[in-house]
């Protein structure tokens, strides 16, 4: 019985030895239309992925790559493509687990589209604080054609 089990050790020791593969994408990020639908970012092709105690690895034409996983966790080193830079910079500081089903995803953008979006955010809040001041200084005309308030 003791040879059996062995011999049943040996078979089955290189079948837990041989590392996972996890899969990746790397795409541009997504925008809400105007109607509320969305719009996917683009895959992005040639980016450099690097994981830690890994050689580099590069995006195909579909955003896609791959690596081996020895155990059950993985991190990043760095992720690179010229005029792009990381929309998450933590993308780099946390440690990710092994999923066979999902992908890991990064995001990627490049820096006049950060600053449009950064542009375009400062517009609506500037827009949205302009309307709540016409709002209070109407309250305030009101209030003093009531005669509730003076000069």
């Amino acid at each position: 019985m003791k040879h059996f089990t062995l011999i049943l050790l040996f078979l089955f020791l290189p079948i837990t030895i041989i590392a996972q593969t996890q899969h990746g994408l790397v795409k541009t990020k997504g925008r809400l239309n105007n109607d509320g639908s969305v719009i996917p970012g683009k895959m992005l092709q040639g980016v450099t992925v690097k994981v830690k105690d890994r050689t580099a690895i590069l995006s195909n034409a579909q955003g896609e790559f791959s690596f081996p996983v020895p155990g059950s966790k993985y991190s990043l080193e760095t992720v690179k493509k010229n005029g792009y830079q990381l929309v998450d910079p933590e993308t780099l500081s946390r440690q990710y687990a092994y999923s066979a089903g999902n992908p890991l995803m990064i995001v990627m953008e490049t820096p006049d589209d950060r600053a449009d979006e950064e542009l375009a955010n400062e517009r609506k809040i500037r827009r949205s604080l302009q309307r709540q001041l016409m709002q209070k200084e109407d309250e305030i005309e009101q209030l003093r054609e009531e005669n509730h308030i003076t000069q």
